[in-house]
């Protein structure tokens, strides 16, 4: 994406968040952070902020019981213009001592950053990823999420924020800042850098990662990182190396031409599987066979089923069909209904009715999990026909009968 100078914000039915922070067009910083506003929450409604520039259509809830997961009776929304997401909060008290989670969605969430008088709708993300921000501030972006991480792993607030202006030499004021709406650009272009370069997490189950990974990941870039100004953005070359490249975008596409596959061509930007021909003319963008109307996974050639809905790919997932037995001990993975298929008929146990295939209705089997017995004339479970080994003569043996 390319970074602009100023986004004016859309404001909030009550009285607007006020910035933490503030700075002109240079970057200047102003040195102090002004305090969570109370308007940020009426009696039912939680208004917050989703910024990396503006997310719209990422997916924003109330972490309750911090486990960063949205559970059912969180407070659940979806962004609008300028990230906002206005949380109900009706009949929960104090909701500002919870954290607040944004999902950003590839191929659905915008970054407004990408919007353009060319491209007026602006430019779907392409790569997943989750922000956090302390329980309290309004403003979830970044750099909210570096704060968070820190704190995850035993630091304290204060902590969390001197470790994350020292990495990224920025003043803490600007931290969980709305440094867009400030436009503090020298905080955008680093704060921009963190989700470029895959240091915030691409889901919430890496949300609460070791501290050692998330020092392992800044370690790695952090001295281009501290480098960026405004003007200037960060993207890793074909090496993985972090390098620092112009804010510049010819066809006003919302792509920097750094990123731009097609750079002269302001209808296309993207071509993941390298065909030549633009994601956005290309049937099936990640060259994997499958047309992206069918493919849930359009943009990864090694996925493209997800069959329980829940955002990994079959090829990846242990259990396809989400119904607590893996894939490798279920007879059908992918049926969340059925698992075990005793006479390996293709019909699970559930709906056949005759799960041994003895030709002895299971309503009508005395075990109907063994096609050589289906009759119990005297009840007493009887098993195969045995040799006693004690008398030497044929005859049935009950189960709890020792041998």
């Amino acid at each position: 994406m390319k970074l602009k100078p100023l986004i004016v914000a859309m404001g909030f039915a009550t009285v607007p968040l006020s910035g933490c922070g503030g700075g002109d067009s240079d970057g200047e910083i102003s040195k102090t952070k002004d305090p969570i506003p109370e308007s940020a929450v009426t009696s039912d409604v939680y208004s917050v902020k989703a910024v990396d520039g503006y997310l719209r259509n990422a997916e924003v809830w109330l972490d309750i019981n911090g486990n960063s997961l949205h559970d059912k009776n969180e407070p659940f929304t979806i962004s609008k213009d300028g990230g906002v997401a206005d949380l109900d909060v009706s009949g929960i008290d104090n909701p500002e001592q919870y954290s607040v989670m944004v999902k950003a969605i590839a191929g659905k969430t915008v970054d407004e950053d990408t919007v353009t008088e060319t491209n007026k709708a602006g430019v779907p993300i392409a790569k997943p990823f989750v922000l956090s921000a302390p329980a309290g501030e309004s403003i979830i972006s970044p750099l909210s999420t570096l704060v968070q991480i820190n704190m995850n792993n035993q630091m304290t607030k204060e902590e969390a924020l001197a470790k994350v202006a020292q990495d990224l030499n920025i003043e803490t004021s600007t931290i969980l800042s709305d440094y867009v709406e400030s436009n503090l650009g020298d905080v955008a272009s680093k704060a921009n850098a963190i989700v470029e370069l895959g240091i915030v997490p691409e889901s919430v189950e890496e949300l609460k990662q070791d501290i050692q990974e998330l020092e392992n990941k800044l370690s790695e870039h952090v001295e281009t990182i501290k480098q960026v100004v405004a003007g200037q953005l960060i993207i890793k070359d074909e090496n993985g190396k972090a390098i620092i490249v112009p804010n510049a975008d010819k066809d006003d596409d919302g792509i920097i031409d750094a990123k731009d596959a097609f750079p002269e061509d302001a209808s296309e930007w993207l071509d993941t599987d390298s065909d030549g021909i633009g994601n956005n003319k290309d049937t099936d963008d990640d060259g994997d066979g499958v047309a992206d109307a069918d493919d849930t996974f359009p943009l990864d050639s090694t996925e493209s089923v997800d069959t329980d809905g829940d955002n990994i790919g079959n090829n990846k997932d242990t259990d396809d069909d989400n119904d607590g037995v893996a894939d490798v001990d279920d007879a059908l993975p992918l049926d969340k209904t059925e698992y075990v298929d005793t006479d390996s008929d293709g019909i699970g146990n559930n709906k056949d009715n005759d799960d041994d295939d003895d030709g002895i209705a299971d309503t009508a089997d005395a075990f109907p999990l063994d096609s050589s017995e289906s009759a119990d004339t005297d009840g007493r479970k009887i098993v195969k026909k045995k040799k006693h080994m004690n008398e030497g003569i044929e005859g049935v043996i009950p189960i709890d009968f020792p041998l």
